[in-house]
């Protein structure tokens, strides 16, 4: 089923954490991902463009 399959991917995370004021600690991360195979691997996952905006903000619980 992989004979000849082929395939590549690339990531790129781009982050910022916000240093003062009232979001201080929160993380901003843009996430670029792309995937792409040949014919062969196609079978199995088509071709892949993606982009996530995650947000992570700290919670205080005390």
């Amino acid at each position: 089923m992989y004979d000849g399959a082929r395939w590549h991917e690339l990531d790129v995370d781009i982050r910022y954490v916000v240093q003062q004021g009232w979001a201080r600690g929160m993380l901003l991360r843009t996430r670029f991902a792309v995937y792409r195979g040949n014919h062969e691997a196609a079978a199995d996952l088509q071709d892949i463009n993606e982009v996530r905006v995650i947000v992570e903000h700290p919670l205080d619980w005390l």
